[in-house]
C-alpha cells in the first residue's frame, strides 16, 4: 500500500511507487489534450512508455531546480571539458545509472551563478528543506490513486508578493525560461497545463493535510539568461475554474478506462477542424482593409479623370447660341 501524502524526495521514493499505476499529472495532460489511447502509450507500467531522452534544456532545468530547491547531493559535477572522452561518459552514465544528473563543471557553474541570482528573491517563498520537492499521493475523486511533485510548500507568510495572503499556506512551482513574459502568456500556460497543474496538488494538499485546505499556488517564472526577470503569476478564477474542470475530467476518465481495460483512440469517424476565432477574425480585418484600399483606388482613378476633362469654351457657346 502506499503511503499518502507530502513526503520529501529526500527521504527516497515511497515503497510501491514504482510499481503504481496511479494516475499523474502528466498523464491527466495528455487525456485531456489528446487521447486514453495515448495516455495509455505514455504510461511506464501500461503501454511502456518510456521517459523521453535527456535534453540539454531539460537537464539545465532540472539541475537549476535541484539548486534552489536543496537537492545539490542530486548533481554529479564532471570536471572535463566535454563528455567525449570515455572516463567522462562513464562518469556521466554512473551518475544516471544512480538516479542523479551529470553536469559539466564549465555548465555547472554557470548555472549556479543563475541559481545565486534567485535565491534572493525566491527566498520568501521557498520552503525549509523538508518541504521542497514533495513526492505527493493522494485519493482522488473515484477513488482513483493519484501522485506527482511539488516543488515547495511554505505554511505561512510574510511571503512579500503583492496579491499572496501572508496568513495562507502557499505552494510554489519553479519554472526556468529563457522570456518570463512570453512563457506566462495565458495560451502557453493552457497548452503546458499548468492550470491542471495546480487543481491537482491543490486537492492533494485539501485531502491530505487539513491545514492546507485554503492554501494557494503560485507560479515563478525564471529567466536563465539576461537580463534574468522573475515573474510571479496567479491563475485568475476563470483559469482556475477550466483547470479543476479539466482534471476532474481527466480523472473519471482514467477511472473508466482502467476498469474496462479499455483505452479508445480516435475511433473511425471523421472528426470535424473548425477554424479558430483569432484566424476568421484576422482575415476579416484583411479583407476589410482591402476593401477599403481598393474603393479609396477606385475614387482616386475617378477624381483624376474628371480633372483631365477639357473645360468648355463659354464664349462659343455664347456665340452659338445667337
Amino acid at each position: 500500500m502506499i503511503k499518502l501524502g507530502m513526503i520529501p524526495q529526500s527521504a527516497g521514493i515511497p515503497e510501491g511507487w514504482k510499481e503504481s499505476t496511479a494516475l499523474s499529472v502528466h498523464i491527466a495532460k495528455v487525456l485531456v489534450s489528446s487521447t486514453p489511447l495515448r495516455a495509455w502509450q505514455e504510461h511506464r507500467l501500461l503501454g511502456g512508455g518510456t521517459e523521453p531522452k535527456p535534453t540539454a534544456a531539460k537537464e539545465r532545468g532540472t539541475i537549476l531546480h535541484k539548486l534552489m530547491l536543496g537537492g545539490r547531493t542530486k548533481i554529479v559535477v564532471v570536471n572535463a571539458p566535454d563528455f567525449k572522452t570515455k572516463a567522462a561518459q562513464v562518469k556521466r552514465d554512473d551518475a544516471r545509472a544512480a538516479e542523479k544528473i551529470p553536469v559539466l563543471k564549465e555548465d555547472f557553474d554557470e548555472l549556479a551563478a543563475v541559481a545565486a541570482r534567485f535565491a534572493p528573491q525566491l527566498a520568501s517563498v521557498i520552503g525549509a528543506p523538508d518541504d521542497c520537492e514533495l513526492q505527493c499521493a493522494w485519493m482522488s475523486d473515484y477513488d482513483v490513486l493519484c501522485h506527482g511533485f511539488v516543488d515547495s510548500l511554505r505554511r505561512s507568510g510574510p511571503y512579500g508578493i503583492e496579491g499572496i495572503d501572508d496568513s495562507r499556506p502557499l505552494m510554489t512551482d519553479l519554472k526556468f525560461v529563457g522570456n518570463a513574459v512570453e512563457a506566462a502568456d495565458a495560451t502557453k500556460i493552457a497548452k503546458l497545463g499548468y492550470h491542471i497543474q495546480r487543481a491537482a496538488y491543490l486537492e492533494c494538499g485539501r485531502v491530505t493535510d487539513k491545514t492546507l485546505e485554503d492554501c494557494q499556488f503560485l507560479l515563478a517564472f525564471c529567466e536563465t539568461e539576461a537580463p534574468f526577470d522573475l515573474r510571479f503569476v496567479v491563475l485568475d478564477p476563470s483559469m482556475r475554474e477550466l483547470g479543476e474542470e479539466q482534471w476532474g475530467r481527466a480523472v473519471f476518465d482514467w477511472r473508466k478506462c482502467m476498469k474496462e481495460k479499455k483505452w479508445p483512440g480516435s475511433g473511425r469517424r471523421a472528426h470535424g477542424v473548425a477554424a479558430p476565432g483569432w484566424m476568421l477574425k484576422r482575415e476579416k480585418d484583411l479583407q476589410n482593409k482591402l476593401a477599403k484600399e481598393s474603393i479609396a483606388r477606385v475614387a482616386a482613378v475617378a477624381a483624376a479623370e474628371l480633372d483631365d476633362e477639357p473645360a468648355e469654351d463659354e464664349d462659343e457657346d455664347v456665340g452659338a447660341a445667337g
